[in-house]
């Protein structure tokens, strides 16, 4: 099996060394490392007649800035989908007078998948794959402590879209109703407030005249946004560990794992 990143060392060595085979060399003393996509071993040579004595595999794992960028890169069509679902919750039935008329649901005018789960997010991924190019031992745990500030603001901003979005769906539509003195927009009363989700959004689908379809318009793009700022939280979290062990151990934390076959 191709393994996806590795490192080849060879390594020359004098005095005796045991090694789990049971092997002892005698060697002249010389250390040298190459770096390399294809080779997929190391490889104990004998300085003497050139031959390989001893090779097991080595495998690299994905280091700190590897992981920050993918994370980053990970966050974007994330928060894409956050603020064009928190956009399409404007416009109910396509139409431009709700907003006009400001006959929306409260949780959708706050935009939070637009400033929160959309800008601020894309601002952190931003910042994650640019400090994933840092070079210098300084300069990256610089960065790395730079990017868990900016991760916790992403984590608080998607947390903040995912309680509000939930909100939203138990709160209900804002919509217009026959109320006891006739159409009334506003949000239907629950005749039982302990029902379901499922009972609640079959009630209020009966019970909204205008706009049409509003409920599951509202519930499909709010569980949309709930889906996709819950992972950017926990993509945030994994970041902000990530983080902290570039702080402590540097760029290569991770690199040149040396596994015997």
């Amino acid at each position: 099996m191709e393994l996806p990143h590795v490192v080849s060392v060879r390594i020359k060595c004098s005095t005796d060394l045991s090694f789990p085979l049971g092997l002892n060399t005698t060697t002249p003393k010389v250390l040298s490392y190459s770096t390399s996509t294809t080779t997929q071993r190391v490889e104990l040579v004998n300085t003497t007649t050139r031959s390989c004595l001893l090779c097991f595999p080595v495998a690299a794992a994905m280091c700190v800035a590897q992981c920050s960028r993918c994370l980053g890169w990970t966050l974007v069509p994330l928060a894409i989908i956050c603020i064009l679902a928190n956009v399409l919750l404007l416009f109910p039935d396509l139409q431009t007078r709700y907003l006009v008329e400001g006959h929306l649901t409260s949780e959708a005018r706050w935009v939070t998948g637009v400033w929160a789960s959309g800008v601020l997010v894309l601002v952190a991924a931003r910042v994650f794959v640019s400090s994933a190019n840092k070079k210098g031992c300084c300069g990256f745990r610089a960065a790395m402590v730079c990017q868990v500030g900016y991760t916790c603001v992403a984590l608080a901003a998607a947390g903040f879209c995912f309680l509000t979005c939930g909100k939203g769906l138990v709160q209900g539509p804002h919509c217009l109703y026959n109320g006891t003195q006739g159409p009334v927009w506003g949000i239907p009363p629950l005749p039982d407030a302990s029902e379901t989700l499922y009972v609640r959004s079959a009630y209020w689908a009966s019970a909204c005249i205008e706009p049409r379809n509003v409920v599951p318009w509202n519930v499909s793009l709010f569980i949309t946004l709930m889906a996709a700022s819950g992972i950017q939280a926990i993509l945030c979290t994994v970041n902000i560990i990530n983080s902290l062990l570039g702080m402590l151990c540097g760029p290569s934390f991770g690199i040149n794992k040396v596994t015997p076959a």
